[in-house]
Formats: C-alpha cells, sequence, structure tokens
C-alpha cells in the first residue's frame, strides 16, 4: 500500500469518528504503528480535519474537533517517538485556532489537555511552552474588562 492509499484508508475511517471510543482510537493507533512509514501524511490528515473538519458523511454533522484532539494525545502516547515530536512541533498552530473558536466547553477540555500533556511529559518542553502561551494570549484577549468603580 503506498501514501496515498493509506491516507484515503485513515480518511474514511476517520469520517467515522465523532466520539472518543477506546476501540476506534486503539484501531487508528494501531493504523499509525503499522504505517509508521507515512507518519507525516498521518499528522497532515489528523491536523487538517481539527483546522478544517468535514461534514461528517454518515451523520451529516461537521465532525467534532476535540475526539481528534483525543486521538493525537492517544497517538502521543501510544505510537513511536516521532509521532510526539512532530505532532508536538505542529500543534501549537492548529491548537491556537481552536482556542478561537470560543466554545468554551472546548477549550476548557484543551487547557485540561495541555496541563496532561505537561504533566505526562507527552511533548518536549517547547511544544509544550508554546501550547502554555497559547493559552495565556487567549485568556489575556478574552479577559472580562475589570469592574468600574
Amino acid at each position: 500500500m503506498d501514501q496515498e492509499q493509506a491516507i484515503k484508508l485513515l480518511s474514511e475511517r476517520l469520517d467515522t469518528y465523532d466520539d472518543p471510543q477506546f476501540v476506534f482510537v486503539d484501531c487508528i493507533c494501531w493504523f499509525a504503528d503499522d504505517f509508521a512509514r507515512f507518519k507525516k501524511g498521518i499528522i497532515n490528515e489528523i491536523l487538517r480535519r481539527i483546522r478544517h473538519p468535514p461534514i461528517l458523511p454518515q451523520k451529516h454533522i461537521e465532525q467534532p474537533i476535540l475526539p481528534l484532539y483525543y486521538l493525537v494525545d492517544a497517538i502521543s502516547k501510544n505510537c513511536e517517538p516521532s509521532y510526539s515530536a512532530q505532532f508536538g512541533e505542529r500543534l501549537p498552530q492548529v491548537f491556537e485556532q481552536s482556542l478561537h473558536l470560543n466554545d468554551k466547553h472546548l477549550n476548557d477540555k484543551l487547557f485540561n489537555l495541555v496541563e496532561h500533556w505537561k504533566l505526562d511529559n507527552i511533548f518536549s518542553e517547547y511544544g509544550i511552552e508554546s501550547l502554555q502561551e497559547c493559552v495565556r494570549n487567549y485568556k489575556k484577549i478574552n479577559a472580562p474588562p475589570p469592574p468600574s468603580i
């Protein structure tokens, strides 16, 4: 199987993913390990979906992005370390864009993920610092105005 076929297969599987189901996440992790030679394409596909969520064919809804972040977490923890390194380098840009969707529930979960990634050393120190900087910037920009006296 070549990279184009592997990414097409991954994309078809991801088209059914809208909830962080353990069996599904495990299957994608196995896929990522089996096709690690295409890791750049696999990472690109997942980050592309976070950046521009597609409409899921079977449900006719936009793909929720939080389960995709959980997938990034699982692959980074359970697959070869180079996945974690590459996700860590590329995630801050996508992460910042996700924060600016201004979805409080999503943002709370993303803030928690950053803390989890920091505690578990999932990404490099630089990657974690970049993600934390995104959180600080977002909170500063969206802080409520000080009360007027």
